[in-house]
């Protein structure tokens, strides 16, 4: 018989014989042709990424084995790029709303490990931009919402584990907890955004406008506390699940105040979790948590870590969770057991001690469980003596150090909560007692690492040992004076001199210049998100590595050495060497020349902030400090940010106008010249700066209980950038302009009353004293601010500019600050105008009519923007203007405070449009000769007419 006929249909061979072939429908078997490479491929400006989470090769595409080999690890695809290993972010968002559960798992699992490269900024060489906003969208963000209600239990795992990924940052986590034991490392950052939710013409629903704003109050929104719950409850979560779960509750709890509470009055939710994952009892088991397929019935160190991180929100839920949840029973269970016998995994016991010090501590801050002080003593005394066997001179176990600073760090808070005011003699014999076995352990250690360089967990030990030690001498010092005094002598001398002379502390200053922030400029790139605080530790560098202990043991140094010196100043002259060591000497220099700090996060830079505080409080002890040392108070107030307004009120109070910052050359310049730098004068301008600091009572009070050792209401400061403004040192000029621009009704003359007039007086006053004690200080401030500031005095009201003080000190700024004109930056934003300068300048210039009567500082505040080298519409606006223009006649040249020439169009402009202003303010000129409105021949006006007309006629 005759074979069937076959035909070519659509590049492949069939054959009418076959069933269902009759008809054949081309556009169905197109997806059976074989793949063409082609010679470009579309989609290569899109990142595509392997089951891992990593940048695929695109060069595989032109190279057929390749892709083979790629189609065998499953990355082969049939969207727009088949020839393309991996898959786009559009596409696995299009396979995550699958039907297929198998394909919305691994799409979910493969972005988790996207983010999860992103914040270990994995690729920022391959990407040239962040795909983080991308992942933070609100419709994203609302995807992996939605996935969490998937009923299959392996797209609920992966969409937990990218929910995770997205809010939870590893280095962020590991460095609150490696700064724990330092100086305030149990204060955190609220992680609070700035909300700045849609209008009402936003069609998208509440949620959705919420999560662009803020994710973490978006997703409360959508009753993602009720679904935890339900999970918990009903499903069998795996280990790994159930971690991610309580992680995402940790950052939810870590936001702020408000979501910690909805945490806490969620229903049932943490009542589920202790009775699940903290029990009372459970069966002996050796395997650690993490490899266990359930974790149900064990107790999960994270379940303390989300407590201890509620708690640290405010006192008041501190103390309903110690009754709801019964936290004095928990803490004292595990902590009265050697971990050896918690019938659990070495590592998960030590884990879970370690949280519950934590928790403690945090309670311990509010003053919170004072009775578990006294019923836990002797197995803290114990543990305490048991570490006396430690050798630091060899290396350290790491789980010996962080027990010990953490155990110490636990001590200090519980120091400090004590009032002093009302302490009774049980108190202080258990506070006397374990001081005495710290005392002698750090005589012991300080002793040992005299003699080597210094380690990562050593110093984590000496950070809250030094701190313990200040905390008590600063709170015991009144009520047992006599001991105390010669305890701090004999240690002094004894142990902490020669400790501060020893090869381990001359490794630190030998390391301190390279692990400086503040010292150099930060350059790295950040990720960007608007909806979700990062605290950026992945970028820092040195925030996570050993080298990142040097700055926070060495403030703790400088804060125990003060804390001696407060009592026994007579020891300074001791301590003498330190200000003459050039590493620190160095260090000192590049913290006061660095002019360039843009730090993201000023969290991150808290330790080098403090390190730099003490170092300016210890050089009011040794009055031999060199220029270099006093610069550092005004560093600060350029640099403190929320949280440290007690240090920013401490630095204006005792630093900035003590006589010991005063440098003696300048303050006799200053004396014979202006009057300005008396002991009166300073108190004077010292009080008028401390009245205007941005801080309102409540946060200072707050910020004072963290440094007073004080009991506070709250472990949470605002990571919301710096405290004063880049204009802070015209502030109380400032506060009157601000006042006078809310007021609807014109300020005349009699509005400002005496005390405004010396308040304004004091700050030019201050502003000459910076710019003559200071000049690198004071060029932190831009031309642009200083020239902008000095503008707003003669507007507050129509005579301030003709009182005597304040006339004198306007005149002494124009001449001595003359250089800064010629480096103005007009047409750029300026910081706190709030409008382009053009305007206010026209504001200015009608003020200068109305009232300036001529008077010549005014006239040269006026024409220093109609200089050449700025935009000619300035200087259009005196020709157009006669009134002006006659005012300005009675300037004579040898009153201005540059030379004239630079009032000339000399200068050929580049755009057009400025080129037709010249020519119009030339026309202008010929028409004020020719009309007679230049009448004096040695004013100003007169000989820049004089000179652009005859350029002109040449």
């Amino acid at each position: 018989p005759t074979a069937p006929s076959e035909t070519e249909t659509a590049g492949f061979s069939t054959n009418r014989s076959w069933l269902n072939m009759d008809v054949v429908e081309s556009d169905k078997l197109e997806w059976m042709k074989p793949v063409a490479i082609p010679p470009g491929c579309v989609g290569r400006n899109k990142p595509r990424f392997d089951f891992q989470g990593l940048l695929c090769s695109i060069d595989t595409a032109n190279n057929r084995s390749s892709h083979d080999n790629v189609a065998n690890q499953g990355l082969c695809h049939h969207g727009d790029d088949p020839m393309l290993p991996g898959y786009t972010l559009d596409e696995l968002v299009y396979l995550a709303r699958s039907s297929i559960d198998n394909q919305r798992r691994f799409a979910l699992s493969t972005m988790a490990q996207v983010v999860s490269h992103l914040h270990r900024s994995q690729f920022d060489s391959e990407l040239s931009e962040s795909l983080l906003q991308v992942f933070l969208h609100p419709e994203f963000i609302y995807l992996t919402r939605v996935s969490i209600d998937d009923k299959v239990p392996v797209v609920l795992n992966a969409a937990i584990a990218l929910l995770r990924g997205l809010i939870y940052v590893e280095a962020d986590e590991i460095f609150l907890e490696i700064n724990y034991v330092n100086y305030l490392g149990h204060v955190t950052p609220s992680f609070v955004t700035s909300m700045n939710l849609q209008d009402d013409e936003d069609s998208r629903s509440p949620e959705m406008r919420t999560i662009d704003s803020d994710v973490v109050k978006g997703l409360l929104m959508t009753g993602i506390l009720n679904r935890f719950r339900y999970l918990l409850e009903e499903y069998r979560l795996d280990t790994i699940s159930v971690f991610n779960l309580l992680d995402i509750l940790c950052v939810i709890s870590r936001h702020g105040l408000e979501s910690s509470v909805r945490v806490v009055e969620s229903p049932r939710l943490l009542q589920t979790i202790y009775s699940n994952y903290l029990p009372s009892t459970w069966t002996p088991i050796s395997t650690a948590i993490k490899d266990l397929q359930d974790p149900r019935g064990y107790p999960v160190a994270r379940v303390i870590k989300l407590t201890a991180t509620i708690c640290s929100t405010s006192e008041n839920l501190s103390r309903i969770l110690v009754n709801k949840l019964g936290l004095e029973s928990v803490i004292s269970r595990i902590i009265s057991v050697d971990p050896r016998n918690l019938n659990l995994n070495i590592t998960d016991a030590i884990s879970l001690r370690h949280e519950v010090i934590h928790l403690w501590s945090t309670l311990a801050t509010y003053r919170v469980l004072d009775n578990l002080q006294e019923d836990l003593n002797p197995i803290i005394c114990s543990n305490l003596q048991s570490c006396l066997r430690l050798d630091v001179s060899q290396q350290i176990n790491p789980i010996d150090a962080d027990f010990l600073s953490s155990l110490i760090k636990l001590i200090d808070l519980l120091t400090n909560s004590i009032n002093t005011d009302s302490i009774n003699h049980r108190h202080f014999s258990l506070s006397k007692s374990t001081f005495a076995i710290i005392l002698a352990l750090a005589k012991q250690l300080l002793s040992q690492c005299s003699e080597i360089n210094y380690n990562y967990l050593t110093n984590r030990v000496l950070s809250s040992l030094f701190n313990y030690l200040s905390s008590y001498f600063v709170t015991f010092i009144n009520v047992d004076a006599t001991y105390l005094t010669s305890v701090i002598q004999d240690f002094s001398i004894s142990i902490l001199i020669p400790f501060s002379l020893s090869k381990y502390v001359a490794s630190l200053f030998d390391n301190l210049q390279t692990v400086s922030y503040v010292g150099h400029s930060i350059t790295s790139e950040f990720l960007s998100a608007n909806s979700i605080m990062y605290l950026h530790c992945g970028t820092f560098q040195n925030a996570l590595s050993p080298s990142g202990s040097v700055i926070p043991v060495l403030a703790a140094l400088f804060r125990l050495i003060n804390a001696t010196l407060s009592k026994l100043p007579d020891l300074a002259d001791k301590y003498s060497f330190l200000i003459n060591n050039p590493c620190l000497t160095n260090y000192i220099a590049s913290v006061s020349n660095n002019i360039n700090v843009p730090l993201q996060s000023h969290f991150i830079v808290r330790n080098e902030l403090h390190f730099i505080y003490w170092m300016s409080q210890f050089a009011i002890y040794t009055p031999l400090c060199g220029h270099d040392w006093k610069s550092l108070p005004w560093k600060l107030v350029f640099l403190l940010s929320a949280g440290q307004e007690w240090i920013l009120h401490d630095i204006f109070s005792k630093c900035l106008f003590s006589p010991e910052f005063q440098p003696d050359s300048a303050a006799t310049k200053l004396t014979e010249n202006y009057r300005i730098i008396s002991a009166e004068n300073l108190r004077n301008i010292r009080n008028t700066y401390i009245a205007c600091l941005p801080c309102t009572p409540k946060t200072m009070e707050v910020s004072r209980c963290y440094y007073s050792n004080h009991a506070p209401t709250s472990c949470r400061i605002n990571n919301s950038g710096r405290l004063m403004p880049c204009d802070w040192l015209y502030l109380p000029v400032v506060r009157l302009y601000e006042g006078s621009c809310s007021n609807s009704a014109h300020i005349r003359s009699d509005s400002l009353s005496q005390e405004h007039l010396a308040n304004i007086d004091d700050c030019l006053k201050m502003a000459l004293y910076f710019h003559q004690t200071n000049k690198s200080a004071f060029d932190w401030l831009s031309p642009t601010v200083h020239f902008t500031r000095l503008l707003c005095v003669f507007l507050l009201a129509d005579d301030t500019f003709l009182h005597p003080p304040i006339r004198e000190s306007l005149k002494s700024l124009l001449w001595q600050l003359n250089p800064y004109w010629s480096l103005l930056e007009l047409e750029s934003a300026i910081p706190g105008l709030g409008s382009a300068f053009i305007d206010f300048y026209s504001n200015f210039v009608e003020q200068f009519k109305s009232v300036s009567y001529g008077d010549p500082t005014f006239c040269n505040f006026v024409l220093i923007p109609m200089r050449n080298r700025y935009s000619p519409r300035y200087r259009l606006l005196m020709w157009t203007d006669r009134e002006l223009l006659r005012i300005m006649t009675s300037l004579p040249r040898q009153q201005l405070c540059f030379d004239v020439e630079e009032l000339e169009e000399v200068v050929e402009p580049s755009r057009e449009s400025d080129r037709k202003i010249v020519d119009r303010i030339i026309q202008l000129q010929q028409s004020a000769l020719r009309n007679g409105y230049l009448t004096s021949t040695d004013s100003v006006p007169y000989l820049v007419a004089v000179a652009n007309i005859q350029r002109q006629s040449k």
